[in-house]
């Protein structure tokens, strides 16, 4: 493992999720436009572009790297699934629900493979603080995947929709959250492969 090599591409990892969380923070307070889906998408492309480096360092970055890949494929044949299910109405909430579960179970990989990953390179630095930090953020987001995919099912139905939406903006805070310590865990391991 080529120190200076990791330490340089957890700083992009660091910086792809730190873009992440502030595009998150502006998508739960409503504020969108062509600004903040540039910077999403920036976020995306220097998370797959760390990922891709330190994939040679731990083989978890690979897998988080191909659960990437496979959710980018995902959402762009949902977008052309929901376009198509726009003129067939009856499969429109089918696919809606399809596309939402799957986004939050791809997105659950991804990080799970990029935190436990991150988790066993601070263990080696010998800093078992930060990679109990790494178990502890797979561990949120863990919760919040499932939290979003039940309150996703669950707000289909008529009467429990309410309770249930207003459970997934829960959720949704909760992932913020968890984003907010995997940033933290991220800086917290890139200053100490630095």
């Amino acid at each position: 493992m080529n120190e200076r090599s990791v330490g340089s591409n957890m700083n992009l990892l660091f910086v792809g999720y730190a873009i992440s969380l502030v595009v998150s923070i502006l998508d739960l307070l409503g504020v969108s436009g062509g600004i903040v889906s540039l910077a999403s998408l920036a976020g995306l492309v220097i998370i797959m572009l760390a990922l891709d480096r330190l994939k040679n360092d731990h083989p978890g970055y690979g897998k988080a790297f191909q659960y990437e890949i496979i959710l980018i494929v995902f959402s762009v044949i949902s977008v052309v699934v929901l376009i198509v299910a726009a003129f067939v109405p009856f499969l429109l909430w089918p696919v809606v629900l399809l596309m939402m579960v799957g986004s939050s179970v791809l997105n659950y990989l991804v990080v799970r493979y990029t935190s436990l990953s991150t988790a066993d390179l601070a263990k080696d630095k010998g800093d078992m603080e930060a990679a109990a930090l790494g178990v502890k953020v797979n561990q949120i987001y863990l919760i919040c995947a499932g939290v979003s995919v039940v309150c996703t099912i669950l707000s289909v139905i008529p009467l429990l929709g309410m309770i249930f939406s207003l459970l997934g903006k829960l959720a949704s805070l909760a992932s913020i959250a968890g984003l907010a310590l995997m940033v933290s865990f991220l800086y917290r391991v890139k200053l100490r492969l630095s």
